[in-house]
């Protein structure tokens, strides 16, 4: 094994020529030619120009560590041991240069100009990828590197760009793993992460991974568990992940101004690891991504689009939060399925978002205390309890624009804060299943239909009211209230039966209740309470009804003046 030293500048590097090879740095031309046992630098003494590789070319090592005299190749070039780049042009045009490891991990201005070529790595031992500092790195075209060890042992590390290290979008360097079934760290920014033809493991790292592009799993690839994060970060263009069935058991941040990153297939980590969404789109494309939690509480411009998608999440505590729910754009059809069989309390935060882009939620299983729709302005699309047999802790003014399902098993806790039922088109159904509903009720959803598919019970101090909409009560059923009332405002509202000409009743055990621009129609009042619907109030007797006083107006006593009865008195016979 020998040193080789390039001098003269420009020539062409082959296994012929000994016009540019000395045995020092700077020293006399005419040594022999570098075999593939030999050590190959390029130096401050190498001269200005342009290193070109022609057929033959062979080496054991190379260090490219030159500022005027750049490398590039004229064909493949293969190698048995390390390339270095401290510093320089790497020019690979459309070729291969394969070696055991490459190595740049120093902050001197140096580029490599992949154009359509890639750097291929072989080696099995140890760190085969240094480009932790990447600062003054510049890349450019098409960068790939590929991993192409294919044996059974070892442990190859893959160090990146670092942030703060100077690893950015723009200088990220693809990787593909595409054989072995021994060890692989992964660490740093890189841009397309894809493992297909890999069969060995992910080992865990201490520090996180970040993702410029896309990122593709293989099926037959086992991962570690990880305390450092994945962040998807792109900043334009759609970004596609493909988990092949791979269960991820690390956070997972999505973190790009500007992208998009879309699941090609279901997304699923480990019912102890998060899901952030801080910036960009995160397109569920109609799949399911489950995870322990979800969160996107800032106020960034972010999008969540579902399409015909869901997301499962299976944690406990705060295991859904969208707390601040400014510049957060919602897509498609939102359902979120809240599937954690704990009794670990448990908060499901919201926010607050119009009708259009509310999220719907299901509880299908678990006995935990459920702090859900718990600050006031929260809203939800369609609710169902289905399965959960938890208490839920619904403390707060909060809107639901869809249809509610209580479940047999569950609790409610009792609250003075008004859940508003607000759907401004459609039939949205009210399901019971028997429970005490002890909150007061209001209707407000101008267009809106809220139908009950059983009978309700109020609180016995809790207000029913219409403000807008119709409300249908289960016909052959007998709904308590604390009190009935219309809430304020001239939109004619409506109270019936889900079934025309069959009666259904709602009973309160006392006071007045007031109706007014209130179409009634199938309904019996009773209890001890009076039933006050007034003509003159704008209210409309439609038929069918019993109970209600529809009178023009109240009754009152008019009292003759003194001068009418004496006068009367006087002619009275």
């Amino acid at each position: 094994m020998a040193n080789r030293y390039w001098v003269g500048g420009s020539g062409t590097w082959d296994n012929v020529s000994i016009l540019n090879w000395s045995a020092t740095s700077g020293g006399a031309p005419l040594a022999s030619v570098p075999t593939s046992a030999d050590n190959v630098v390029f130096d401050s003494a190498s001269g200005t120009g342009t290193c070109t590789t022609a057929s033959g070319s062979t080496c054991a090592t190379a260090t490219l560590n030159s500022s005027t005299l750049g490398l590039t190749l004229g064909n493949n070039h293969t190698m048995s041991g390390a390339f270095t780049l401290s510093a320089g042009v790497l020019n690979l045009q459309t070729f291969t240069l394969a070696c055991s490891s490459f190595f740049s991990n120093n902050s001197t201005a140096r580029t490599i100009a992949f154009g359509t070529g890639n750097i291929s790595v072989n080696g099995n031992a140890g760190s085969i990828i240094n480009i932790t500092t990447s600062t003054n790195l510049t890349v450019t075209g098409n960068p790939v590197i590929n991993a192409t060890y294919s044996g059974t042992v070892g442990t190859r590390t893959l160090s990146m760009g670092a942030s703060g290290t100077g690893g950015t979008e723009a200088n990220s360097v693809s990787l593909n793993i595409i054989s072995g079934s021994d060890i692989v760290t992964i660490g740093g920014g890189m841009r397309d992460l894809n493992f297909t033809g890999f069969s060995g493991t992910l080992s865990a790292n201490s520090f996180s991974r970040t993702i410029y592009g896309n990122l593709t799993l293989s099926s037959t690839m086992t991962l570690s568990t990880d305390s450092g994060a994945t962040t998807f970060a792109a900043t334009s263009g759609i970004k596609t992940i493909t988990f092949n069935t791979k269960t991820i058991d690390a956070p997972i941040v999505f973190n790009g101004v500007g992208g998009t990153f879309q699941l090609q297939d279901n997304f699923t980590t480990t019912a102890t690891q998060a899901v952030t969404l801080t910036n960009g789109t995160l397109d569920i494309n109609g799949k399911t991504l489950s995870c322990g939690f979800f969160s996107s509480g800032n106020s960034n411009v972010r999008t969540i689009a579902f399409g015909s998608g869901n997301i499962i999440v299976t944690g406990s505590g705060f295991s859904w939060a969208t707390p601040t729910t400014t510049n957060l754009t919602i897509t498609g059809v939102p359902v979120v399925n809240i599937s954690n069989n704990s009794s670990v309390a448990t908060t499901v935060q919201s926010g607050t978002l119009p009708e259009t882009s509310s999220i719907s939620f299901n509880f299908t299983t678990g006995t935990y205390p459920l702090t859900f729709l718990g600050s006031a302005g929260y809203t939800a699309k369609n609710i169902n309890f289905t399965g959960f047999a938890g208490t839920w802790n619904a403390t707060a003014v909060a809107v639901i624009y869809g249809d509610l399902t209580l479940s047999t098993g569950m609790a409610l806790t009792a609250s003075a804060n008004t859940m508003t039922f607000g759907g401004t088109s459609g039939t949205q159904t009210l399901t019971t299943n028997s429970k005490t509903v002890d909150f007061p009720l209001t209707f407000n959803g101008v267009g809106g239909t809220f139908s009950f598919a059983d009978a309700l019970t109020l609180g016995s101090t809790r207000a029913f009211t219409i403000t807008n909409g119709t409300v249908k009560l289960k016909n052959g059923t007998t709904n308590t209230v604390g009190s009935f009332t219309t809430g304020a405002g001239t939109t004619q509202r409506f109270l019936q039966s889900t079934v025309a000409g069959t009666q259904a009743t709602i009973t309160d055990p006392s006071g007045v209740n007031a109706a007014t621009y209130l179409t009634v129609q199938d309904i019996a009042a009773t209890g001890g309470a009076t039933w006050n619907a007034f003509s003159a109030n704008n209210n409309v007797d439609a038929g069918n009804n019993t109970g209600w006083d529809f009178g023009i107006s109240p009754s009152y006593t008019y009292e003759f003046p003194m001068k009418l009865r004496s006068f009367t008195e006087r002619n009275r016979f």
